[in-house]
């Protein structure tokens, strides 16, 4: 008798599937399938996206790092467009200076107006204003009296009120000190041996601004502090009378009612500070001075190399590691740095005369190696000295000057709507164009990543439908008899 061994059936779980090194495949299973297809679908997008990408993120890191460079080139032409400005105008190489002999009585200070000239000068006396004093309180605490004072200085006048409760010394010359309108009536108090006293000066100089004190209403006591010039009853005495300055130029007398005398001498400001010795007479001279057109040359240098050293930084290639400034190559630069060195070491076109300048060189100043200026202060100030007319048109003239020269080209690279701002503009269109590609990339990914998922997931859908199936089957299988009776063979 034979026998079929009885069939097991035993239930099966889906498989995990593991995906070999780099297949991307590699988090959790989906639900029919067993594949993670986030994984894949975000594989595939990012093999499609992220070369096209990094190369826009490149050439847009390239394109800002040219626009920044370009903003610290026009930076540092600015500086120079500035000093070139000074240059360019014959008011800065018409500087003056204004000296006194005998600095102990005066010293002065010129403006635009000045002209050459030299003069004679002498201090009768300077001017001052008006000092009162009272006479004796017992104490800086003592009544003194209610009412009003008026306090004039020549035509301006204050009022200060005086109640019972702020009608001592001390309190009055607060008051005073504090009042509104108060012109330069300071009030103080001096004690000596015999008392206190309050002492009123006027910061207000000249012979018309003297000070008088009238007093109202109250109890009347305040007529101790009172002062009329010749009045019969003054509670004040004057101390000091105001008075104007006095001056003597080249034999004319001139009289000022401050100590800065603005008027007497054309272009000139003499400031007094005392009175001549003897009636003694000392020079005021009035001559070019050099330091003005040196200092605005110097800053010109200064600014220029800083120029030359900014368009070499922007403009570097290292051969060892390969690596280049932002700028680097850049033709406009090379264009920029050939003119300006061209001016600064060119001679002056159509240049004729004896007295007539050609070249900076002949004024000190000399092109380095590398492109900057460099100066010799003492060729420089002797040109100022000897030939301020020569440098003078060296800098200014309108059609050969150096600084007009320069600024034209200044103005053609950095002006408004100059090379630069051209090219800036230019950069900044291909930057617009960089980000219209991100968008459209980007959206054609999105448009990849839908189709990818519509795709995985109807895979997967399919998928799970078979494995559906094939359990069903299993379990039909399953369901069938494992054992038929022995056969007897005898029946046939």
């Amino acid at each position: 008798m034979s026998s079929v061994s009885p069939t097991t059936s035993s239930s099966s779980t889906p498989a995990t599937s593991s995906a070999s090194s780099g297949s991307g495949i590699v988090s959790s299973t989906g639900l029919g399938s067993g594949v993670d297809i986030n994984s894949i679908v975000t594989a595939l997008v990012n093999a499609e996206g992220q070369g096209q990408t990094n190369l826009i993120k490149n050439q847009q890191s390239t394109l800002n790092g040219q626009i920044t460079a370009y903003s610290k080139f026009t930076a540092a032409a600015s500086a120079v467009q500035t000093a070139v400005d000074s240059l360019t105008s014959s008011a800065t190489f018409n500087s003056y200076a204004a000296t006194v002999g005998d600095i102990s009585i005066a010293s002065a200070s010129v403006n635009a107006s000045a002209v050459p000239g030299s003069y004679s000068l002498s201090v009768t006396q300077l001017a001052q204003g008006t000092t009162l004093s009272s006479g004796a309180f017992t104490s800086t605490t003592a009544t003194v009296g209610t009412g009003t004072l008026n306090i004039s200085a020549g035509s301006s006048s204050f009022a200060v009120t005086i109640d019972a409760t702020h009608n001592t010394l001390s309190a009055i010359a607060a008051a005073i000190n504090a009042a509104t309108g108060n012109p330069g009536v300071s009030a103080t108090i001096i004690t000596g041996n015999d008392g206190a006293h309050l002492v009123l000066s006027s910061q207000v100089t000249g012979a018309a601004n003297a000070v008088s004190v009238t007093q109202s209403g109250g109890d009347g006591n305040l007529k101790s502090i009172a002062y009329t010039a010749g009045g019969a009853a003054n509670g004040l005495t004057q101390t000091q009378a105001a008075q104007d300055a006095i001056l003597t130029l080249n034999g004319y007398t001139y009289n000022s009612k401050t100590n800065a005398v603005t008027s007497a001498l054309s272009g000139v400001t003499i400031n007094l500070l005392a009175a001549s010795k003897g009636g003694a007479t000392t020079t005021l001279t009035v001559a070019a001075d050099p330091s003005g057109p040196a200092g605005a040359i110097a800053t010109l240098i200064k600014s220029y190399n800083a120029l030359i050293a900014q368009v070499s930084q922007l403009d570097q290639y290292d051969p060892t590691s390969g690596a280049s400034t932002p700028l680097f190559g850049s033709s406009l630069l090379e264009g920029f740095r050939s003119q300006i060195s061209g001016i600064a070491t060119g001679g002056i076109p159509g240049a004729q005369g004896s007295s007539t300048l050609t070249s900076l060189a002949q004024i000190g100043i000399t092109v380095n190696l590398d492109g900057t200026l460099s100066s010799d202060s003492t060729a420089l100030s002797t040109a100022l000295k000897n030939n301020p007319a020569g440098v003078t048109a060296l800098f200014t003239n309108a059609k050969t000057g150096i600084a007009t020269r320069l600024s034209n080209v200044l103005f053609e690279y950095t002006g408004a709507g100059g090379l630069v701002d051209q090219t800036v503009t230019s950069l900044k269109g291909s930057l617009n164009d960089l980000a219209n590609q991100q968008t459209a990339l980007n959206a054609r990914l999105a448009d990849l990543q839908t189709s990818l998922y519509a795709t995985y997931n109807h895979m997967d859908l399919v998928v799970s439908q078979l494995k559906a199936t094939g359990n069903s089957i299993n379990t039909q299988l399953a369901a069938l008899p494992t054992y038929y009776g022995p056969v007897n063979s005898s029946n046939g």
